[in-house]
């Protein structure tokens, strides 16, 4: 499922549609999990964050929605996602994604793939692969590039 079909399914529902237009929810981020070595995106999870009363709405987006309550976010991004200023899909820039990441030569375990917003929208790709790594790529999703690639170690040896 692409994430464009994700938003259409939430939207049209109508406790989310009150949620945003009656009660100040904006979309602020946008996650999938595929399935673990595999990249096909099956499910959304989509936070819609209300700043005036510091509250989350997390929605899980497969065939059906699972909304849950309104509850105080962790750490919640504030920036409300400029949807109308995507130009790489979700499958596009997994592709620009993966081909990076084959790069590194490292075997797959995870990817977990999130869409988020600074200044503009962007793509972030955590490949964890079988080696105990994190791989982040970042893409602008208004031109396509990539604007960061690194690995790190999730297990720190002390000396």
């Amino acid at each position: 499922m692409i994430l464009k079909d994700a938003l259409k399914k939430a939207i049209e529902n109508e406790k989310i549609k009150s949620y945003c237009e009656d009660n100040g929810y904006c979309l602020t981020a946008a996650m999938s999990m595929p399935l673990p070595g595999t990249y096909d995106t099956k499910s959304w999870i989509l936070i819609y964050y209300n700043k005036e009363k510091n509250r989350t709405i997390q929605v899980t987006v497969t065939d059906k929605l699972e909304i849950k309550d309104p509850e105080e976010p962790l750490k919640p991004s504030k920036e409300e996602l400029k949807i109308e200023s995507i130009k790489v899909n979700s499958n596009k820039a997994l592709k620009k994604a993966r081909n990076k990441f084959t790069e590194f030569g490292k075997p797959l375990s995870q990817v977990i793939i999130n869409l988020m917003q600074n200044e503009i929208p962007f793509w972030r790709f955590s490949f964890i692969t079988k080696s105990i790594e994190v791989i982040t790529i970042e893409i602008n999703s208004e031109t396509g590039e990539i604007t960061r690639s690194e690995i790190q170690s999730l297990v720190k040896v002390e000396k």
